[in-house]
C-alpha cells in the first residue's frame, strides 16, 4: 500500500531509512529546532491550550484529579484509549494497541500491556468487551500538529531573540568616497524595508589599491 493511501488506523511500518527520509523532509536536516528549550516550551504550551478547548463530560467520578489528567494525555498524545470494565479496577481506561480489522478496516481488538493486569487477559474485543475513545477518525490524535506548530514557533522565537540582540548594535562602515557612502545607505534602507535581495554596483565599494 503506497503512502498516498495510508494503512487503516494510521499505522504504517517504516524502516530506518524511511524514518530518516520522513524526518529529513519535515524540516531542513541542519535545523535542530526540536532539541531546544523553546521547542519544549511551545509544545507544552500548545498541548495545554488544546486540552482547554475540549471537555469530556459524564466521565466516571473515579476518573478525576490525576486520573483525569492521564486520560487527557492519553487521548491527545497516545491518540486513543480503550474503556472496559474488570473486577479489579471497575470501569477503567488504558492506552493500548489495536489489532485486526473488520469489513470496513476498523480495528477489532484492543490489547493492553499494563503489568498490573498480571494474571488477567489484556485482550479485549471491541464493541463486546471494550469501546474506544478517540480524538480523530484516523486514530492518530493531534500530537503531530502540536509538534509542527511548536517547531515553527520555536524558530520564530529564536528569530525574535536574535532581532532583540541585534537591535542593540549599530553599524560603523567606511566608504572610499561619497558615492560609495550613499550606496551603502541605500542598501541598508532597502534591507530595512523588507526587500529580500538588493543589487548594487560593487565597483563603487571596491578598494582601488587591491
Amino acid at each position: 500500500m503506497s503512502r498516498k493511501y495510508p494503512r487503516p488506523n494510521g499505522y504504517m511500518p517504516l524502516n530506518y531509512e524511511q524514518i530518516n527520509n520522513v524526518e529529513g523532509h519535515l524540516q531542513p536536516s541542519m535545523m535542530k529546532y526540536c532539541n531546544s528549550v523553546t521547542f519544549a516550551y511551545w509544545q507544552r504550551s500548545l498541548f495545554q491550550r488544546a486540552i482547554s478547548t475540549i471537555e469530556f463530560k459524564n466521565l466516571p467520578d473515579e476518573w478525576s484529579a490525576s486520573v483525569r489528567d492521564f486520560f487527557y494525555w492519553c487521548v491527545f498524545s497516545y491518540c486513543y484509549v480503550g474503556v472496559f470494565d474488570i473486577d479489579k479496577f471497575g470501569l477503567t481506561f488504558q492506552p493500548g494497541a489495536l489489532k485486526g480489522f473488520d469489513w470496513y478496516y476498523q480495528p477489532t481488538e484492543f490489547i493492553v500491556a499494563n503489568p498490573k493486569l498480571k494474571g488477567m487477559s489484556g485482550r479485549f474485543k471491541i464493541h463486546d468487551d471494550c469501546e474506544i475513545i478517540k480524538l480523530t477518525p484516523d486514530y492518530r490524535g493531534i500530537w503531530d500538529i502540536i509538534d509542527y506548530y511548536a517547531m515553527l514557533l520555536s524558530a520564530l522565537d529564536s528569530g525574535i531573540n536574535q532581532s532583540i540582540v541585534n537591535s542593540k548594535f549599530a553599524y560603523m562602515l567606511g566608504a572610499k568616497n561619497k558615492a560609495a557612502a550613499e550606496t551603502i545607505k541605500q542598501i541598508f534602507d532597502k534591507i530595512a524595508s523588507g526587500e529580500p535581495a538588493v543589487v548594487f554596483d560593487n565597483s563603487l565599494l571596491k578598494n582601488d589599491t587591491q
